[in-house]
């Protein structure tokens, strides 16, 4: 990528991208760019902004000195109660705590706790066990789908592939389901979104949180005592087996978590995947062709598409990270999408190449002790996907003419995709 930095100042377009402004002269990928190029650790307010690959990977690695989830007394969030009205401000801090209870939120003993539980039943073994079930359901979608000229493929595919496995494998009625992911898309307006868009969406966010919770407490009450599945039965059985250091809040956060995060970023790498390959039908050749090709395929497009485009640590303590000081108690945002087109690391890195060699070496997931918990259930749904839609709809291509991402500085999906089939 060749871009011209004469005419803007840096901060210029680190503002403009994260006020989210679609005007603005540079996209993300170019203020990435600047970034790694220009100022690798750039301090933005209170946030310090990492942008290479062997910085971002120190950090996430380092979980002793970096704490994950956010501190609710620091000046950032007391900045935005600050200036909510009393209502609007009791529903902010609400969703604060809800979001607190999450597992990546988590920190030390509790983390450990929380992780050792899940970890158990997303095992290799665990995840490999639903191929068949992760098959089944692919073909099912696509068989409803194919007497159709063309689809819109994330509101009609994308996201009830994952929402579907991972409610299953937590027993989550059918009936729910579509509840909970409104619920997310209404929650997910507060994530990734400037501090200034807090009093206009905080109603909505709040209201998307409280449904999203009652539907998960009353799936408890439902199964509690009965015969569910392994990955529920543990959860609900957690308090017990930490001696009353878990609340049902707390199982609550992470349910939450498992089934936001076991849906959304599926849903966005099965869009990004798409439009990659119709725009490179050489690579949609090339898997068609060998479909042992797909699964480092589907880590190319990780890298290069990555669905969370960063996450956020807390240093404990004064830390040196490369030749750069980070003070304790500053917050520290590792720019993944940035990291994984970080030159030093991938060669020619805004290129779709999925024959990388290293193209597994991308932080999409993280890394370290919060390595996302359900990679392994991405990248085989993902996978699996390819497989059969190319297979099926060998002749497929867009019929969306310029797709729009969506408004967001964390996620990177697509807002819809119209794909033609045949």
């Amino acid at each position: 990528m060749s871009v011209d930095y004469a005419e803007r100042t840096l901060d210029q377009d680190v503002s403009d991208w994260l006020s989210l402004r679609r005007d603005a002269p540079l996209d993300r990928w170019g203020v990435y760019e600047r970034l790694r190029n220009e100022a690798p650790f750039y301090q933005h307010g209170d946030v310090f902004f990492l942008s290479r690959h062997a910085d971002c990977s120190a950090v996430l690695r380092d979980h002793r000195n970096f704490l994950s989830g956010f501190d609710p007394e620091s000046d950032r969030v007391q900045k935005v109660l600050r200036s909510l009205d009393p209502e609007k401000r009791a529903k902010y801090q609400e969703v604060l705590e809800h979001q607190l209870r999450w597992l990546t939120s988590s920190n030390g003993d509790k983390h450990v706790a929380l992780r050792t539980l899940a970890t158990r039943v997303f095992s290799v073994r665990a995840i490999e066990d639903m191929r068949a079930r992760v098959q089944r359901e692919v073909d099912e979608r696509l068989e409803e789908l194919s007497s159709r000229d063309s689809i819109e493929i994330i509101s009609e595919f994308a996201y009830q592939l994952p929402l579907t496995i991972i409610s299953e494998m937590l027993d989550i009625p059918e009936e729910v389901r579509e509840s909970i992911h409104t619920s997310w898309q209404s929650m997910v307006k507060l994530i990734g979104n400037p501090p200034e868009q807090v009093p206009l969406v905080i109603d909505e966010v709040h209201a998307g949180m409280r449904e999203l919770e009652s539907r998960l407490k009353h799936t408890f009450d439902l199964r509690r005592g009965q015969q569910t599945t392994d990955l529920l039965t543990r959860m609900l059985e957690a308090q017990h087996d930490q001696g009353g250091a878990l609340t049902e809040q707390d199982v609550m956060g992470i349910v939450a978590q498992m089934v936001i995060a076991g849906h959304q970023t599926t849903q966005d790498t099965i869009g990004n995947s798409l439009l990659e390959f119709f725009n490179h039908r050489d690579q949609w050749d090339a898997i068609r062709a060998e479909p042992e090709l797909i699964p480092n395929a589907v880590e190319e497009i990780l890298r290069l598409r990555t669905p969370g485009q960063m996450v956020s640590r807390n240093a404990r303590i004064d830390m040196q990270v490369g030749d750069h000081l980070i003070p304790a108690g500053s917050r520290v945002t590792c720019l993944l999408g940035s990291a994984n087109r970080d030159a030093n690391v991938f060669p020619d890195p805004d290129r779709f190449d999925i024959r990388r060699e290293n193209a597994k070496q991308h932080l999409a997931f993280s890394s370290g002790v919060h390595f996302c918990l359900g990679a392994s259930l991405s990248r085989m749904e993902v996978s699996i996907f390819l497989k059969t839609f190319s297979r099926q709809f060998p002749d497929a291509h867009l019929e969306t003419q310029k797709p729009e991402w969506l408004a967001n500085s964390f996620l990177l999906g697509l807002e819809e995709l119209r794909v033609r089939l045949r």
